[in-house]
C-alpha cells in the first residue's frame, strides 16, 4: 500500500517504509563502480611540479583523525617554512606558493593544533619532492620503461641529458599508483632526480570500464606541463605515441637511438622565444592546449542566448539556402519546433537544395536496436533530403558500455558553406522557444518550461572548418553520396575563431580548452552550465579563486523550480540529477566562487507566484579575462571531457567577449546567489549528500 510522504520537494509517492532515496542507494550498491576521491584529495607520496615565477597551489588532504587535531598546516620546502594554510571543512589545506629558484626540493607538512603547537612532525619517511622548473629544457620519461629489462638502456641517455642541464620528469600512466616502485627503481639505477607524476588518480573513476585512457591522460599531462611554462621538448618512450603529432616541437626519444642535446636545447630556446612572443600567459596556454585546432581570422560571430532569436536565425538561414543545408543534432524530438523545421527543410528541398540531417542514434531513437524515429522517417521520404543516424546500435551488434557512452553530442548547422551555427541546442521546443512564448502556471510540467541555451552564428573562414567536420562525421557513419565541397568563405569580421573537435575516448580536447581558460585567467572567468563539474575543473576553479581571479558560475535547476524553491512537476531522474549537480556547486561556493542560479525575466504569460521561474541552464559557455569565449556542445562534466564527441568554437575578440560577459553579468545580477548557509540549502542537504556519494564522476552526466 502506498502513502503520501511530504518532503521539501513536494509530495512524493513512495512505498510503505521505503523512500526513493533508499531505492536509489540500493541500486548503486549493486553496481561495481569506482568514484573519484573527494575534492582536494591527493595521495601523500605524489610529487609536485611547478614553474619558477608561477604560482602553484600546494594541497594536502588530511584524514579524519588528523583533521580533529589540526587547525592549520605548515608547508615546508627543504625544512624551511614557506607558509601556513587553514584546514577547511573538507579536511583540505591549500597554500598558494611561487617558487623563486629551480631545483628538486623536499616537500613536507607540519600539522598545527588550535594552541599553535605542532601535533605532527614533518613526514620525513615519505620523500615527496617539489620540482621547480626554470628555463631549462625538460624531458618527460614514460615511467613504464623503469620496469622489466629496459631500465639500464636508458641510464646513459638520461644522465647525459641531466649533465647538460636538462630537467627530467617521470610520468606514469598505469592504473596503479606505482610512485614508490618508480622512486626505488630510479634511485637504485642512479637515474637523475626529478618529479614522479602518477596519473593513477585520473584512472580511478574509469576502472570499471574497458576503455584504455592511458594515452589520453598522458597527452593531457604533457599539454598541462607545457601550458604552465615547462619547456617539454622531448618524450622518452619505447615508441612514439600517436598524439605526439599534436604537440609541435616535441621530439620522440627511444632507447638505443642517438640523442643530440644541442638540438633539443635549440628547440627549447625556440620554444621560449615563442612563449615570450605570446600576447599573454593566457594566450600561450590556449595555444598549447588547443593544438591542432587552427586559428582562423576574419570571422563574423554572434553569440545568441535568446531562444526565439536563435530559432529565427536558423530558419532564416535555411529559408535563404540556395544549394546545401547540413544539420546535426544530438536529440531530435517530434514537437512544434521540429514540425516547423521539417516544413522549412521540405521547402528548401523543393527548391533543389540538398539537405543532410544527422542525429545521434541513441538519443534520437533512430536506428537504435531496431527502433526508428517515425517523424524522421517521414522527413527522409522527401526528395533531396538524406537522414543518417550517428553511431547506430543494431540488434546484431555486440552491445557494450562504450556503444552507449560514446555518443555524438555535437549540434551543428551549415548553409551553403557560408553560414554556420555551433550550438548547444537540440531539436526540441525547450531549446528554441522563449519564456515569453510559453504559458507557465503552477500546473505546467517542467518539460514544457524553456531552458537557457546558446549558439554561435558565424560567417567567414571558420565555416570551412565546420563543414569539414560535418563531412567527416557523415563519412564515418557511412553516409552515401558525393561529399560536400568545402567552399572558401569570404572574410567577414574581426573575430579569431578555432573549431575545437573532441573525438570522445581518443582525446580530451574539449576539457583542455576549459583548463586553458580557467588556469590562464588573471582577472575573471564567467561560466554558464548546469552539469556536475568534473573534479579536475573544480580544482582549477579553487586554484583560480586563490590566485585572486573572480569566478562567476551561472547555473540553473535541472528540474525547474518556482521562486520559492519548490519543484515543478517533472521526472524523478531530473530531481536526482539536480541534487548531484548542486552538491558540486556547493563546494565551489564555499571555496569563493560566485555561484548564481539563473532566473527567467518576468512575462505576462508566467502566472506563478513572483511571475518568474528558475529553469534549467543548458548553455555551455566559458569566458576568460574579456578576451576568450568558448561556446558549443561540451559541458564541464566527465561525459563531455572523456566520452562523447563534441564541437566548440573558441572565439578571441575583446569586443564580442566583453558584450557576452556583460550579458551574463546581467543574468547573474537578476539571479539568486547560492548560499550554503541558508535554510533552503540546508533543507536538501541529506538528499544531496546521499545522491552525490552514489553518483561517481565516471557514471553519467
Amino acid at each position: 500500500m502506498a502513502k503520501k510522504q511530504k518532503n521539501v520537494t513536494g509530495e512524493l509517492d513512495v512505498a510503505e517504509g521505503e523512500s526513493w532515496l533508499s531505492s536509489f542507494l540500493g541500486f548503486f550498491e549493486r553496481q561495481s563502480m569506482a568514484g573519484l576521491p573527494t575534492l582536494g584529495e591527493q595521495e601523500p607520496e605524489i610529487d609536485v611540479l611547478a614553474v619558477v615565477g608561477a604560482a602553484v597551489v600546494l594541497r594536502l588532504q588530511l584524514d579524519r583523525l588528523q583533521a580533529l587535531s589540526a587547525q592549520k598546516v605548515e608547508f615546508q620546502v627543504d625544512g624551511q617554512n614557506i607558509g601556513e594554510a587553514p584546514v577547511t571543512a573538507d579536511r583540505v589545506a591549500a597554500l598558494l606558493y611561487t617558487p623563486a629558484v629551480a631545483g628538486c626540493f623536499d616537500l613536507d607538512y607540519v600539522l598545527i593544533g588550535a594552541s599553535g603547537a605542532k601535533v605532527a612532525e614533518p613526514r620525513s619517511l615519505q620523500p615527496v619532492k617539489l620540482h621547480a622548473i626554470g628555463n631549462e629544457p625538460v624531458v618527460c620519461v614514460d615511467a613504464e620503461m623503469l620496469f622489466g629489462q629496459r631500465p639500464r638502456r636508458m641510464k646513459s641517455t638520461l644522465v647525459k641529458l641531466a649533465a647538460a642541464g636538462f630537467s627530467i620528469v617521470y610520468l606514469d600512466s598505469d592504473r596503479r599508483n606505482r610512485i614508490v616502485e618508480i622512486r626505488r627503481s630510479r634511485d637504485e639505477l642512479g637515474l637523475p632526480l626529478g618529479a614522479i607524476l602518477s596519473l593513477a588518480r585520473a584512472h580511478a573513476a574509469f576502472t570499471s570500464f574497458s576503455v584504455d585512457f592511458r594515452a589520453v591522460f598522458f597527452e593531457l599531462a604533457l599539454r598541462r606541463l607545457r601550458s604552465a611554462g615547462a619547456a617539454v621538448v622531448a618524450l622518452y618512450a619505447e615508441a612514439a605515441p600517436a598524439f605526439a603529432a599534436h604537440l609541435p616541437g616535441l621530439t620522440s626519444l627511444r632507447p638505443g637511438a642517438p640523442v643530440d642535446p644541442q638540438a633539443l636545447q635549440r628547440s627549447a630556446a625556440l620554444w621560449h622565444k615563442q612563449r615570450r612572443a605570446a600576447p599573454s600567459a593566457l594566450h600561450w596556454r590556449v595555444d598549447q592546449m588547443t593544438a591542432p585546432a587552427r586559428a582562423c581570422p576574419d570571422n563574423s560571430c554572434e553569440v545568441v542566448l535568446d531562444n526565439r532569436l536563435a530559432r529565427q536565425q536558423l530558419f532564416k538561414a535555411i529559408d535563404g539556402a540556395r544549394a546545401t543545408v547540413d544539420l546535426q543534432f544530438y536529440i531530435f524530438r517530434e514537437c512544434n519546433f521540429t514540425h516547423e523545421l521539417g516544413v522549412r527543410l521540405a521547402r528548401a528541398a523543393q527548391r533543389g537544395v540538398s539537405v543532410r540531417l544527422l542525429v545521434d542514434a541513441l538519443w534520437s531513437n533512430e536506428n537504435f536496436l531496431g527502433s526508428w524515429n517515425g517523424f524522421l522517417q517521414d522527413i527522409r521520404s522527401l526528395s533531396n533530403i538524406a537522414v543518417l543516424a550517428a553511431d547506430p546500435v543494431r540488434i546484431s551488434d555486440n552491445l557494450d558500455a562504450l556503444k552507449l557512452r560514446q555518443r555524438d553530442h555535437r549540434k551543428l548547422a551549415i548553409v551553403d558553406g557560408q553560414i554556420a551555427f555551433v550550438s548547444g541546442r537540440n531539436a526540441a521546443d525547450e531549446y528554441y522557444y522563449d519564456w515569453r512564448e510559453v504559458p507557465i502556471a503552477d500546473w505546467t510540467p517542467a518539460e514544457r518550461i524553456p531552458w537557457l541555451d546558446a549558439h554561435v552564428r558565424t560567417e567567414g573562414p571558420i565555416v570551412a572548418e565546420i563543414q569539414r567536420s560535418f563531412n567527416e562525421t557523415w563519412r564515418r557513419n557511412g553516409g552515401e553520396g558525393k561529399q560536400r565541397a568545402v567552399a572558401k568563405p569570404k572574410q567577414r569580421g574581426n573575430t579569431l575563431a578555432r573549431l575545437v573537435i573532441h573525438e570522445g575516448t581518443s582525446d580530451a580536447h574539449a576539457l583542455a580548452v576549459y583548463e586553458a581558460l580557467i588556469a590562464g585567467a588573471e582577472s575573471h572567468v564567467y561560466i554558464v552550465n548546469d552539469f556536475p563539474v568534473l573534479h579536475d575543473i573544480a580544482l582549477l576553479l579553487h586554484d583560480a579563486v586563490k590566485r585572486g581571479v573572480r569566478v562567476t558560475f551561472l547555473t540553473g535547476n535541472v528540474l525547474a523550480r518556482r521562486l520559492d524553491g519548490s519543484f515543478f512537476r517533472g521526472g524523478r531522474h531530473r530531481e536526482l540529477f539536480e541534487y548531484v549537480t548542486k552538491s558540486r556547486f556547493g563546494d565551489l561556493a564555499d571555496a569563493g566562487v560566485r555561484v548564481v542560479e539563473f532566473v527567467s525575466p518576468k512575462a505576462i504569460n508566467i502566472v506563478v507566484a513572483g511571475g518568474r521561474v528558475r529553469p534549467y541552464v543548458h548553455a555551455k559557455i566559458v569566458t576568460a579575462d574579456g578576451c576568450f569565449a568558448s561556446i558549443g556542445s561540451a559541458n564541464l562534466d566527465v561525459t563531455a571531457s572523456y566520452w562523447e564527441r563534441e564541437a566548440n568554437l573558441l572565439l578571441e575578440d575583446p569586443v564580442l567577449v566583453a558584450g557576452l560577459e556583460k550579458k551574463i553579468e546581467s543574468y547573474a545580477r537578476r539571479g539568486l546567489r547560492l548560499d550554503t548557509g541558508s535554510a533552503a540549502w540546508l533543507r536538501e542537504l541529506p538528499q544531496r549528500e546521499l545522491v552525490s556519494r552514489l553518483w561517481p564522476d565516471a557514471v553519467l552526466s
